[in-house]
């Protein structure tokens, strides 16, 4: 079969599908490049997939360099789950998790195809073209799950295990007999498998001749291979910076959202894809520095995912959240570091809630907790949110603000309307319902809560920045091209309105502060302080206290009364409620949006 009828076949599929030996003796990338492009929409790309029961994929492979390129999807890799004497599996599992692998498990000693089958069936994938090599199509069709068999052929003699090869001539120049050809063919090692492959799935290449013919005969030096640098593996907690796993300064790009209707033809627009290459180009706007961001952001949360139980104590959470991302974008300042506070807030509480020193709160089983980290490089934010519960009767609202949530990011676009956004995010938010102790409640969009634009230092995008609603409003403002937007939505069983309340924990210099005389010595100092390591970031005053200031309450007060900073104290909906939240960080580029941290887990 010629590259493009199979390349062409790819894109009817959601996924493709070869076993480890494949993928380490040919290296392939799985897909549609040979395709000439479409003047009307992208070819659809299938999801790569590899059968690789014991994590051996090199982190080198085309399929994780083209993930990382933007030029890829991320490949997905079915293992077994590891024996408990395995003492390397963590390091390879890291490895290819930070190279951008996803890993789906499924168990050891039950059936590996029908568990695979399964497990991707979970994930979305409806149907799936199986590659190769020999003993993976064997195992699939021994388990009566193919619907279609293609069967191709060429001048090629195949032998045992899949195993291609040259008939050989005799000293006149015509063939041998095939008999005696096969039996100078020699034994086939049967490599020793995790998850059944053999062959090829992408080699084109005529067959390699066998022993005793004119080709096997000249023998090749072998060339000595060459020593390569041992590859850094992630620690955990993730603690080693991203520049030794990304010396060029090239980070994966987010995921890519085409725009619609009327916006279609920027794809195409060679005006559109200059300017894009342009803004990417230029040091000042480079996508780079978000997408750093976006990177640390993703292996942070990853790690706190998997780590937050309750009986921690919340300073635990944060802090230890915060030690992970100074340490991957190696910064603890104006240059790079933390975006702004951790927010860690429970249950009826929404959002701008950090615990301050001597906090004492524990996180609770029956608690629902919403996770917002900011990152910065450059002072390119990069704010994105997550909610996680330890009680199902949680789940449909956690759902449902996931849901209102990637309307927002599918609905964006150069010159949508905010108010008319705001009603779309409404109306799949308060489509949900969910039932707690017995009682049902409509799930309601906070309607004093909303998304907002994002510029360098300025979370929230300075006095002339946009803000998402999460209602539908009569707001006639254009997103526009350029626009970096947190798209975040907050649900609530409640009122679905919230009130300032409680201590204050969060605070930001005023982009445009008035420039007044202080009559407070202690609040010069702290200015001081706060224009060296914050500048218009947002910070805490346990970030204070970290800096080694003390007794600055005061001063921080009379800062906040002279305008010079603003305080935003928690935010609570009525005693009682749960509120959920989920937030990513889009760009509206010239010719598309990318979606920046977006990961596998929302």
């Amino acid at each position: 079969m010629c590259q493009s009828s199979r390349h062409r076949l790819r894109t009817l599929h959601d996924g493709i599908l070869v076993g480890i030996e494949t993928a380490h003796n040919d290296d392939p990338q799985l897909n549609t490049r040979h395709l000439p492009p479409s003047q009307e929409e992208p070819h659809h790309s299938p999801r790569p997939i590899i059968l690789d029961g014991r994590l051996r994929l090199p982190t080198t492979c085309k399929l994780l360099k083209n993930h990382a390129a933007g030029t890829g999807r991320r490949p997905w890799i079915i293992a077994i789950e590891p024996p408990e004497d395995d003492a390397s599996w963590q390091a390879r599992f890291d490895a290819l998790t930070l190279a951008g692998a996803k890993i789906l498990f499924i168990n050891r000693g039950s059936d590996r195809t029908d568990a695979a089958l399964s497990v991707l069936h979970s994930q979305g994938i409806q149907s799936l073209m199986v590659e190769g090599g020999a003993r993976v199509i064997e195992s699939f069709l021994a388990s009566h799950c193919v619907d279609t068999l293609l069967i191709t052929t060429a001048p090629v003699l195949v032998g045992e295990g899949g195993i291609g090869y040259s008939v050989p001539r005799g000293n006149n120049g015509f063939k041998q007999n095939r008999r005696n050809a096969i039996a100078q063919t020699p034994p086939v090692q049967e490599p020793e498998l995790d998850v059944v492959d053999n062959d090829d799935g992408e080699i084109e290449d005529e067959a390699p001749g066998v022993e005793g013919t004119e080709a096997a005969k000249k023998k090749k030096k072998k060339k000595k291979p060459k020593k390569k640098s041992a590859k850094p593996v992630q620690s955990d907690p993730p603690r080693i910076g991203l520049s030794q796993f990304f010396p060029d300064g090239i980070y994966p790009e987010g995921e890519i959202q085409h725009y619609k209707d009327d916006n279609l033809w920027r794809e195409t627009s060679e005006e559109k894809r200059y300017l894009d290459k342009m803004t990417h180009e230029d040091p000042e706007t480079t996508y780079q520095n978000i997408r750093k961001g976006a990177e640390v952001h993703r292996l942070v949360r990853q790690h706190a995912r998997k780590n937050i139980r309750p009986g921690m104590s919340l300073t635990e959470i944060a802090e230890n959240i915060e030690a992970g991302t100074r340490a991957l974008v190696e910064g603890d300042g104006l240059e790079a570091g933390v975006g702004f506070p951790t927010g860690l807030n429970l249950n009826n509480c929404a959002a701008h809630f950090t615990p301050n020193a001597g906090d004492t709160t524990i996180l609770q089983m029956g608690d629902i907790l919403k996770v917002d980290i900011g990152v910065h490089s450059k002072g390119f934010i990069l704010d994105s949110a997550f909610t996680m519960s330890w009680a199902p009767e949680y789940d449909q609202l956690i759902e449902a603000v996931k849901a209102a949530t990637n309307t927002g990011i599918r609905e964006a676009g150069i010159d949508v309307r905010l108010g008319e956004l705001g009603g779309l995010i409404q109306e799949t938010m308060e489509s949900y319902e969910v039932e707690i102790g017995g009682k049902v409640y409509p799930v309601k969009s906070i309607e004093n809560l909303s998304g907002h634009t994002i510029k360098p230092y300025q979370i929230h995008g300075g006095s002339n920045g946009k803000s998402v609603p999460l209602v539908k409003t009569n707001d006639q403002t254009k997103m526009e091209e350029g626009d970096y937007f947190a798209i975040e939505t907050f649900g609530s069983t409640g009122r679905g309105k919230i009130v300032e309340s409680g201590d204050c924990s969060h605070y930001a210099k005023i982009y445009d502060a008035p420039n007044v005389p202080l009559r407070l010595t202690s609040a010069k100092s702290l200015l001081k302080t706060i224009n060296k390591n914050f500048g218009t970031l947002p910070f805490c005053r346990r970030y204070l206290d970290r800096l080694g200031e003390s007794k600055y309450l005061l001063a921080l007060n009379h800062l906040v009364a002279q305008g010079i900073v603003s305080d935003y104290p928690p935010l609570f909906d009525q005693i009682g409620s749960k509120t959920a939240q989920f937030e990513h960080t889009i760009i509206l580029r010239p010719t598309c949006k990318e979606v920046v941290s977006r990961g596998d887990d929302y």
